[in-house]
Formats: structure tokens, C-alpha cells, sequence
């Protein structure tokens, strides 16, 4: 797994240094890559780190994957220097750090750096950390709130208590005396990540990504533009039915019975139910009919109405029609 460690402690300081670099010890011993946002002793990433260099040397331990380290843009607070962790590159020469340069300005840097990782472990933590979970939560990164130290991950935890419990998870590691930061209970918050990403992997999403269409040259189209989706046996529930590999991504499409919003919300919700997809588009060819239009063409409805809901009747007079909505 590649793993975010975020927050701050300033009120159990020393329980949250000791237990940081406990966690850096558990995630060196299980193989997991860190990615590390900053080196302000204030933060979770230097006594991390530490502590995964001091694991890293032991004979014991398997040899660890390189460390990521976040770069972004002169306005990040703790993205602007170069020589980021130099001394700790300099004083544990075995272990690689491999730069990661992450574009765009703060703070919307760091939803780039969110989707790099499979699990983001929150200590305590303030506004920095906060951010991140916020962004991981809308990405559907699974979240290890550390609730024992209270501040933002103690917020975060109360309300993700009862979905923690449900998945199985021993939250007692999360909440239990603030004193106790043993490499025991690292271990723990290691495997409540490791059970989080699985259960996100296996559970939350099936396929990658699920492309409606609503007419037949569409879904042609589609196969021609995605040769590796393969059609399938179709049922009642849709009129075409393809699946395949693309770009080592799990791909599904289909074709509804037919237009209208009515169809497509229950084409849908028969999708996101059976296939569980991370992302769900709908591809069409926007009235661009062959022979009447050309590609460019800004085409504008007029009028313009609800394709599921309304009719057309004949005007007061006999002659004529408008539309009744």
C-alpha cells in the first residue's frame, strides 16, 4: 500500500512523536510506501519516517520500497523546499527517497497528492490534516482516523465509528489511553488500513469505470473506439451489454432500451447495484446526425424539453401543437 501519515499533536506531544515513529517501524516491517508531505518536527512525517529508516536497518526487515517524497508549488506551506528531508537522506543512505513532483497551486495541489495513496492514517491533526481527509473522503481513500489524541482525526473517527465497527475493525487501537504507543499498537493501526483498503477494493468497487449509451450507433461507436470491450450476453435489463481490459482498467458498457431520463436512471441504478463502478459516464452523439450535421457544428435546441415527461397537443384552435409540461 502506498500510505499518507498526517497530523499534529501539540497537547500529548511526546506520546504522538513516540507513537509516529512506532507507526513508521509497523508500516517498514509490513512492506507498505510512504509518501511524505513535510518536515516540520510539528508533524506526524519526520517521527514517521524515523521510524521506518530505524526498521529499514534491521536485518530483519525486508528490504522497503522507496520513500515518496511530495513536492508542489512555491505557494504550498509545506511543498517549497528542494532539499526536503536532506539530512535524513544524508544520515540513512540505504533508504531511497524518490521525489515526486506533484503540479499545480495549493491547496488543489493536494488532491493530486491524495490519489497517489491507498490509505490516508490521521493523528490528531489540525486544518493541514483536516484538508487532507476532506479530499480523501471525496475520493473514496480509505481513512484511519487515530481518535486518541483527539483534535481533527478525534472529529473524523466520531463520525465514522459505527462504518469502522461494521467493517470489522477493532477501533479499540484508535481510542484506547494516549500513553500507550507501542509497536504492538502500530501493528494494529497498520492492519485496520490494510483492512480498509481491501474492503474498498473488494466491496466498494468492482469496475473502474461504467459507460452508458442510449442509442445503437452509439454503442457501435464506442466498441470501435474501445475494440478490447467485448460484448456479452445480454439480459431483460439491458438491450447491449460489452466488458473488457482498456488501459489495465475494468471497463463495462451498455445500451439502455431506450432515450429518455426515465431509462437512463434505471439503466443506471441497475449499473452502480450490480457492477459497483468507481466512475459512471454516458457518451452520445448530441442530435450530431449523420448527413445533417458535421463535426463542429454548434447545434442548439429549439425548443428545447424533457424527453421523459410531457406530450405534444393540439393547439386551442385545432391547428397547430405546443407542448404541455
Amino acid at each position: 500500500m502506498k500510505i499518507i501519515v498526517t497530523g499534529s499533536c501539540q497537547p500529548h506531544y511526546d506520546a504522538f512523536r513516540a507513537m509516529c515513529q512506532a507507526l513508521g517501524n509497523a508500516l517498514a516491517e509490513s512492506g507498505h510506501q510512504i509518501l511524505l508531505l513535510s518536515d516540520d518536527e510539528r508533524h506526524a512525517d519526520p517521527f514517521v519516517i524515523a521510524g521506518y529508516f530505524e526498521a529499514a536497518t534491521r536485518p530483519s526487515v525486508a528490504p522497503v520500497p522507496a520513500v515518496l517524497v511530495s513536492y508542489g508549488s512555491s505557494t504550498d506551506p509545506e511543498n517549497q523546499d528542494a532539499l526536503k528531508f536532506s539530512k535524513l537522506r544524508d544520515k540513512h543512505p540505504a533508504v531511497t527517497l524518490r521525489d515526486v513532483d506533484i503540479r499545480g497551486e495549493y491547496p488543489f495541489n493536494r488532491v493530486a497528492i491524495v490519489r497517489q495513496v491507498d490509505v490516508v492514517i490521521a493523528l490528531g491533526g489540525a486544518e493541514g490534516a483536516r484538508q487532507l481527509m476532506e479530499i480523501a473522503d471525496a475520493l473514496d481513500v480509505p481513512i484511519v482516523p487515530f481518535a486518541a489524541y483527539g483534535e481533527v482525526a478525534k472529529q473524523v473517527f466520531d463520525r465514522r465509528r459505527l462504518l469502522l465497527e461494521q467493517a470489522g475493525v477493532d477501533v479499540s487501537c484508535l481510542t484506547r489511553n494516549t500513553g500507550d504507543a507501542s509497536i504492538g499498537r502500530a501493528r494494529e493501526i497498520v492492519r485496520v488500513a490494510e483492512t480498509l483498503v481491501s474492503l474498498t477494493n473488494k466491496l466498494v468497487y468492482k469496475t473502474d469505470l461504467a459507460v452508458l449509451t442510449a442509442v445503437d450507433v452509439e454503442f457501435a461507436e464506442l466498441r470501435k473506439a474501445f475494440p478490447e470491450l467485448l460484448v456479452q450476453l445480454a439480459d431483460d435489463r439491458y438491450r447491449q451489454y460489452a466488458s473488457g481490459t482498456v488501459a489495465e482498467r475494468k471497463v463495462v458498457a451498455f445500451q439502455q432500451h431506450e432515450m429518455g431520463m426515465p431509462s437512463t436512471a434505471a439503466t443506471a441504478m441497475q449499473v452502480i447495484h450490480e457492477f459497483r463502478p468507481r466512475y459512471l459516464a454516458m457518451t452520445g452523439i448530441a442530435a450530431g446526425v449523420e448527413g445533417k450535421t458535421n463535426l463542429g457544428d454548434i447545434l442548439i435546441a429549439d425548443p428545447s424539453w424533457d424527453y421523459g415527461s410531457g406530450k405534444i397537443v393540439t393547439g386551442e384552435e385545432g391547428s397547430g401543437h405546443r407542448f404541455q409540461l
